[in-house]
């Protein structure tokens, strides 16, 4: 018996011959993968003509250098697997063809040992170079099919964020189909979409790091676009229930400044859509939060206009600017706060840990100072829109 993964002469001869007939075994071995493998049998992705040719390489590679791994010719190996990636081919099959044709070579090899009268215990030799050659054309198939899909997947996603940006911008290529534009981005063909805003902590860093991903786990089709201050995508909501998926992922991310456009139906009016998004975005605290945009009027007329709204912040709440900073900071929380329970000076209180009677006194310096008064609907929407500005416009100190 021959050392182990070192075949003996008789069976390197019967290798030998059986190379000769690789012409008429590659076509068995086709039909041996067509048969044996789901996925060839049932597509048709690979044409007969491929794989005859693919299996004739291999046969070619083992039975023809049947000596050494190290030697055996794996380019056509790699090539195939660019070819499989480009054809969009699944890896998994490919890699049951490869396991089913070993087996097959195998089979094919251990037949005529038998018939030739050699002894079985040669085959040892014979499947240690088998499980090598299998191995090493394994590997090179998939060194070539991680290399195309990497390839192409990082072409796929430049379009899809160039496809992104050009819809933002409101400059969608003429010749460019609705169809088009939804297959490219793996969105749907008809909406309605949101535009969903978050503000960069960092430039050039995700401000709303996998959020694709995880919007796919939740049945939320999205596409993405990393811009210098943003993080900006589109994002399909068909139903309310889509519509409430998104808002839960985005309110796990609240410690950004997040904004929501409303709905609108068709891509190419993404770029409105971004303005709104971004107006919101504005909208929301400085701490981070979400702000959607038909939700929070009195927010986002708040920033619509900064410098505008700036100035009737000045207007409205500059008599106030004369008090210590502490005394003006009470005064417009404790203003805050009375809004936010809906005019109650008893809720107010329990929220400042204070009397509700010191609620309505300070409430009262309000209005004398800025002269205007709490129980007049006008009066009091310049306050309130005053103080939206004044809070989301005026940079922390």
């Amino acid at each position: 018996m021959s050392n182990y993964g070192e075949p003996s002469p008789r069976i390197s001869a019967l290798i030998t011959d059986l190379a000769h007939d690789i012409d008429k075994i590659a076509p068995r071995l086709a039909e041996h993968i067509t048969a044996n493998v789901e996925f060839y049998r049932a597509t048709g992705a690979v044409s007969r003509e491929e794989l005859v040719e693919a299996c004739h390489a291999q046969l070619s590679a083992v039975l023809g250098r049947f000596g050494s791994a190290a030697h055996f010719d794996t380019s056509f190996a790699r090539a195939s697997g660019h070819r499989r990636a480009a054809a969009g081919v699944p890896l998994s099959p490919i890699m049951d063809a490869y396991r089913v044709g070993s087996a097959f070579i195998w089979e094919l090899i251990a037949d005529e040992i038998a018939t030739a009268g050699i002894p079985a215990d040669d085959l040892i030799a014979v499947t240690a170079q088998l499980w090598q050659a299998q191995d090493v054309f394994t590997e090179a198939m998939s060194e070539g099919y991680r290399a195309e899909a990497t390839s192409r997947l990082l072409t796929q996603e430049t379009e899809r964020a160039a496809m992104v940006e050009a819809l933002l911008r409101g400059q969608v290529m003429a010749n460019a189909t609705v169809w088009e534009l939804a297959d490219l981005l793996h969105l749907p063909r008809q909406g309605p979409f949101v535009v969903v805003v978050a503000e960069l902590a960092h430039v050039g860093r995700h401000a709303l790091s996998t959020i694709e991903n995880r919007l796919d786990t939740v049945d939320v089709r999205s596409a993405w676009r990393l811009l210098p201050d943003l993080q900006v995508g589109i994002v399909a909501v068909p139903s309310e229930r889509h519509r409430t998926r998104l808002l839960e992922v985005l309110h796990r991310d609240a410690t950004v400044r997040q904004g929501l456009s409303p709905p609108y139906p068709e891509l190419p009016d993404t770029g409105a859509a971004l303005r709104l998004a971004r107006v919101a975005m504005t909208g929301s605290p400085r701490d981070g939060g979400v702000t959607v945009f038909d939700e929070a009027p009195l927010s986002v007329t708040a920033v619509a206009e900064p410098d505008v709204m700036r100035r009737v912040a000045e207007t409205v709440l500059g008599p106030l600017d004369s008090m210590r900073p502490d005394d003006r900071a009470i005064l417009l929380d404790t203003l805050e706060a009375w809004l936010d329970a809906g005019g109650s000076a008893d809720a107010a209180g329990t929220a400042l840990f204070c009397h509700p009677n010191t609620v309505r006194q300070r409430l009262r310096r309000i209005e004398e100072r800025t002269a205007r008064s709490l129980s007049d609907p006008r009066q009091l929407t310049e306050l309130c829109i005053a103080l939206e500005a004044r809070r989301r416009l005026t940079n922390p100190a």
